[in-house]
């Protein structure tokens, strides 16, 4: 006898897809929160704890993205086989692959690679005009009851390989699948063929079905163009046409062929003019064009920053903030700060203001939802719930497209859209350009990430650099964050964190700033409130409470701090702007003018009550 623990993991690591447990001789329920849209993926660990509990458990897969399985009934009285030939005879032969089935015949689940970030149908009836029996099993949609597994009747479930003629294989990985053929993808997708065809075409002669009749030339001339704007490609046009070419009406006795439509569509994709292809797409969106005087002299010269206090900026309205550092050194912690500060639940971050902004912020919690559930909810007040319920949106697990594909380079900016969002988090970075290092995955990710800010949205990142060595036991510039550059090359503002995890105490380095970089500085993270500020910040009120009237100077405070009677004009720098956020915030104040007329400060009669500095 098999079950889940013979079978969970090399499912696991096959890329078809996630071991789930079923009870034992049955197919349903699976565990909650692992299936449907919005389920996410089990970690090593649940399924190690699956493993120990269920051994004897049936298996749930999950189908991965980019991996689609066609359920055919073909037994008495399902009619999956009569469906499966019909759609075959209009689409083509579907190639042999993996079937997943329990019978003998035609029965099963045929595994197919198929492109991601599509949106599938359910099942076939569409194409079939009844009940087809095929049903289409998705990421979204359903799940396969995988080998290993008992069926009610008491058959085991198989891989069976159509290529071979074996029963019975041991398993299979993803990239060993065929792909599924274009026809077929355009036939499955959820998009309703129908709304492809213009409900008042411009043609003065009448269109009869969906590839009009008449002059036939000018009607696939413009049928084709209709497609491209549509966003099909030239396969997936003629997919379409071939498709649907019996539903089209055709003047009596003309013997027009299926062949020479599709002639003519390619023909009329490949010579098309692209002022006539992109006509209804420009028609839908803003224009980004504008004249040189325009561009150089009537916009803002002034840079509008969205983290910092104007000369000490982090993040600035339309460019990408990446905030890079190793597990555990506190990035997420920042990030959910700024998500607070941008809902107006805070007003700074760190030690620097952050601008509210009206919308909505959408979270893209890939990397291991539930611990940023956790990390999140420490900021969590009673009265906030209201706020975050309208303002607050959160992607749970991984986006249902790629992101890396040009083809969707729009999705990101139209998911946001879609939701209200002004701003949007990645969590991670490599949870959504799988192949950091690639230029071309790098590039399409990047060209992505320009659509959002273009349309207005402001873009966080998490991310993490190249793993200590030897030679660089301290990655903390620009070249050491992992990954190709076109990464960094499209963010405005990189800063890198550097700690072990769990640190109470880490360094920030600004290693691509805005406009003046910002002094390498220490944060302290309090693990159990969630919030970050300058370690150092608190010894500032000791300091000056000691000083008496005539308070101290910045050099002072840098010579007392760093044990030296030469500090360095950094060191300078930053305690004279750690003096002026106390004074900004009613802390400290600017004594009168004394006789050596330098700038000093002192606390005033109110001195804050400071926690203490964690002891390094």
């Amino acid at each position: 006898m098999s079950g889940y623990s013979e079978e969970a993991w090399s499912l696991h690591h096959s890329g078809v897809g996630s071991p789930l447990p079923l009870p034992h001789a049955g197919k349903t329920p699976p565990p909650r929160g692992f299936t449907g849209r919005d389920g996410v993926d089990p970690s090593s660990a649940e399924v190690q704890a699956w493993v120990d509990a269920k051994s004897q458990a049936n298996i749930a897969c999950r189908l991965a993205e980019g991996v689609l399985g066609l359920d055919v009934d073909a037994y008495e009285p399902k009619n999956g086989a009569a469906s499966l030939a019909s759609l075959s005879e209009r689409l083509g032969e579907l190639p042999p692959t993996v079937v997943v089935t329990s019978r003998d015949g035609d029965s099963g689940i045929r595994l197919y690679r198929v492109p991601a970030g599509r949106s599938w149908a359910e099942n076939a009836d569409h194409l079939v005009g009844r009940d087809s029996h095929v049903d289409v099993i998705q990421r979204a949609h359903r799940y396969v009851v995988w080998k290993g597994s008992t069926h009610p009747s008491g058959a085991l479930y198989r891989l069976d390989d159509q290529r071979t003629g074996e029963a019975g294989i041991e398993g299979v990985k993803a990239e060993e699948l065929p792909d599924l053929p274009e026809p077929w993808v355009v036939a499955l997708q959820h998009r309703e063929v129908d709304e492809l065809h213009d409900p008042a075409p411009a043609s003065p002669n009448p269109h009869e079905g969906l590839i009009p009749v008449g002059s036939r030339d000018t009607a696939l001339r413009d049928y084709a163009a209709l497609l491209r704007r549509k966003g099909l490609t030239e396969r997936e046009a003629e997919a379409l046409v071939r498709l649907r070419w019996e539903d089209c009406e055709q003047p009596p006795g003309d013997e027009f062929s299926l062949a020479a439509a599709l002639a003519k569509v390619a023909s009329a994709y490949r010579n098309l003019d692209p002022e006539v292809v992109d006509e209804a797409v420009q028609s839908e969106r803003p224009t980004r064009l504008t004249d040189g005087a325009s561009f150089l002299l009537d916009e803002a010269e002034a840079v509008p920053v969205l983290w910092g206090d104007g000369e000490e900026a982090l993040w600035a309205k339309g460019e990408c903030l990446m905030i890079v550092g190793p597990p555990g050194a506190g990035k997420t912690t920042i990030a959910q700060q700024l998500v607070f500060a941008r809902m107006g639940l805070r007003e700074e971050v760190v030690a620097w203001p952050v601008g509210p902004d009206p919308g909505r912020v959408l979270y893209l919690a890939m990397d291991r939802p539930s611990q940023i559930r956790r990390s999140m909810g420490r900021l969590v007040a009673p009265e906030h719930r209201a706020t975050l319920g309208d303002r607050l949106r959160v992607h749970k697990g991984p986006l249902p497209v790629d992101l890396t594909d040009p083809r969707n380079r729009d999705w990101l900016a139209d998911y946001a859209e879609s939701v209200g969002a002004t701003t949007v988090v990645v969590d991670s970075l490599k949870d959504v350009v799988v192949r950091l290092s690639d230029d071309s995955s790098a590039g399409a990710y990047n060209a992505a990430r320009m659509e959002v800010l273009a349309r207005g949205i402001e873009v966080v990142e998490l991310h993490h650099q190249r793993k200590a060595n030897g030679e660089n036991r301290k990655p903390r510039a620009l070249d050491d964050v992992f990954g190709s550059r076109m990464l960094t090359a499209g963010a405005g503002s990189v800063l890198m964190l550097w700690g072990q995890a769990g640190d109470p105490v880490v360094e920030a380095f600004h290693v691509k700033p805005v406009l003046e970089p910002l002094a390498p500085f220490k944060v302290h993270h309090d693990h159990r409130t969630g919030e970050s500020r300058i370690y150092g910040q608190e010894d500032l009120a000791e300091l000056l409470t000691g000083s008496g009237e005539f308070g101290l100077t910045p050099a002072q405070i840098a010579m007392q701090r760093h044990s030296t009677t030469t500090p360095s004009k950094s060191q300078v720098e930053t305690a004279r702007k750690q003096l002026k956020r106390l004074v900004d915030r009613g802390v400290a104040e600017v004594v009168p003018a004394v006789p050596d007329r330098a700038v000093r400060y002192r606390m005033p009669d109110l001195v804050l009550d400071l926690p203490k500095e964690p002891d390094l």
